[in-house]
């Protein structure tokens, strides 16, 4: 790709155009907008279930009965104190639960896919805008930005539509509040970090905020807290490793993270939970860890497939132009990251990501459900492009007479991937039946085509219009199974069931205040 430099003033026409940075920058944002355009119209079908009713319970009942912000509130603290002393400790991961849309009413749901995609997509802008961004003049500046908007861009599309179950990431609620936003705060951290690290300072205004960033994302699930606290220590270590100042900084957001997972790991509630569900984990830590790293390569096997192996290679070009931007400021600042080992750093990358898996193998046994596999599969993607990034430095750096020269194939290499990109999308994923609710926004816009979204959104809302109404509060009231389950709407075992004695029964009878809910008939068999 040859960047055309143009004079102040002037602006980049014709041909030219298509060669520019500024192209390929409007290209992938609007990819990145169409493809959000079938999510969008499918989120408003979406409706609440399971652990919605249960964590919006009491700022249900409270918003019902104040309609003030202040009882919704309390009704929040209220669910807090009693997940934290009889559930879990997951303290922030709860009080986002009690925050469900649904709690304000049934017609509130929709908001859910538009705060988790926009969550997803700014944390991921704000992250590599970070990462790029030095101090240099305007002209450098605005480049190294439509370069960070390309790799955010990309690594939303690979997370948004490859991600192995979309609805437990970015329409349910309850999943996605418990791992999601830990993600995100990783990104903001490392976003944090990175500025100290180059700065070797942090502004008082700027620290505080951190460091209750850094509490509060412990006190969410503990496979995203492990990798978040792994992160702030290996920071503190290329500091170390470097002789570089900004301890004071590091050693603030360390300690507030490690004072946030004892808040959540010494909760009363996490004792009671053991006692009910029991563990079937390793019971051995170094059994755990052996178990992790096995479990994370075979997990990056299984998941780096040729669509996310595709959607990585698009970045190289943008990377090498990145690189060459930096070249001059990196030698010059003394700050060259391309000089640290190749090996450790990639070591690195892999034992950070495989410690997601030690807390559920620990006490489980496994992996854990598959909204753990999908935030680690955020952040295979992100570690990915970042080791990718780092190995195009260390290439560059290696070959610098080569690869300072503007050849006209990166151009055509990001045409060509684009252009293979397409032709598998419609041979792997829209011609064979069987694939089409693989990417999201293919199964979203299948869905919404043949019309299965609308119906399940008719069928949801009769069953909500009945429980909704006042005539059958406190009483026993019988709803319909529904006939159309979408992959991205439909939660598959966590439906009512014909026992009003089972939780989920319980939790949508209390919600609604009615005396039990019980299921008319169950024929729910899951998709293969």
């Amino acid at each position: 790709m040859r960047i055309i430099r143009k004079s102040p003033g002037k602006r980049t026409t014709g041909r030219a155009f298509f060669r520019s940075l500024e192209f390929w920058h409007l290209f992938f944002r609007i990819v990145l907008i169409v493809s959000l355009i079938p999510l969008a119209v499918i989120s408003f079908y979406n409706h609440a279930s399971a652990d919605d009713y249960a964590f919006s319970n009491y700022p249900h009942h409270a918003w019902e009965a104040t309609g003030s912000l202040l009882g919704f509130f309390q009704g929040c603290l209220k669910q807090l104190h009693w997940s934290y002393t009889s559930w879990q400790g997951c303290f922030t991961a709860v009080i986002l639960g009690t925050l469900d849309p649904v709690a304000f009413g049934d017609s509130w749901y929709a908001a859910v896919a538009f705060i988790t995609f926009g969550l997803l997509i700014v944390s991921n802008l704000i992250f590599w805008r970070t990462l790029f961004g030095r101090r240099a003049d305007s002209q450098t500046q605005r480049r190294q930005r439509m370069l960070a908007d390309i790799a955010a861009c990309v690594t939303s599309l690979a997370m948004i539509q490859l991600v192995p179950r979309a609805l437990d990431m970015f329409f349910w609620w309850d999943g996605a509040v418990n791992y999601l936003p830990f993600y995100t705060s990783m990104l903001l951290l490392s976003a944090v970090l990175i500025q100290i690290y180059r700065e070797e300072q942090l502004s008082a205004p700027k620290l505080v905020p951190a460091a209750i960033l850094s509490f509060l994302s412990m006190g969410g699930n503990y496979a995203t807290a492990l990798v978040n606290l792994l992160l702030v220590l290996s920071f503190a270590l290329l500091l170390l490793v470097r002789r570089r100042r900004g301890w004071i900084p590091y050693l603030a957001i360390l300690v507030s993270g490690v004072l946030g997972l004892a808040v959540s790991v010494l909760a009363p509630g996490n004792g009671v939970r053991m006692e009910q569900e029991g563990s079937y984990g390793t019971g051995s830590l170094v059994q755990a860890v052996i178990h992790s790293i096995s479990l994370a390569g075979q997990s990056i096997q299984q998941q780096t497939g040729v669509m996310l192996l595709l959607l990585l290679a698009l970045l190289v070009p943008f990377f090498l132009l990145l690189v060459r931007e930096w070249d001059t400021e990196e030698t010059k600042s003394g700050n060259d990251f391309w000089s640290l080992p190749a090996m450790p750093v990639l070591l690195l990358f892999f034992l950070i990501y495989a410690a997601s898996y030690a807390p559920t193998v620990y006490v489980y046994g496994d992996g854990g459900p598959m909204r753990v596999e999908d935030v680690r599969f955020f952040y295979m993607v992100t570690f990915g492009a970042v080791s990718e990034l780092f190995l195009i430095g260390k290439v560059y750096h290696a070959l610098r007479e080569q690869a300072c020269s503007e050849e006209p194939w990166l151009s055509r290499w990001v045409v060509s991937i684009v252009a293979f990109i397409v032709l598998f999308t419609g041979m792997y994923y829209v011609l064979p039946r069987e694939n089409r609710e693989t990417l999201t926004s293919l199964c979203a816009a299948r869905s919404l085509l043949i019309g299965e979204a609308q119906r399940y959104d008719r069928e949801m809302k009769e069953r909500a219009a009945l429980l909704n109404d006042p005539a059958t509060d406190g009483q026993d009231v019988v709803v319909k199974a529904v006939s159309e389950r979408p992959y991205l709407l439909f939660l598959y075992g966590l439906e009512l069931t014909e026992d009003p004695d089972y939780w989920i029964n319980r939790t949508v009878a209390e919600y609604y205040d009615k005396k039990s809910v019980t299921l008319e008939d169950i024929n729910l068999e899951a998709p293969e």
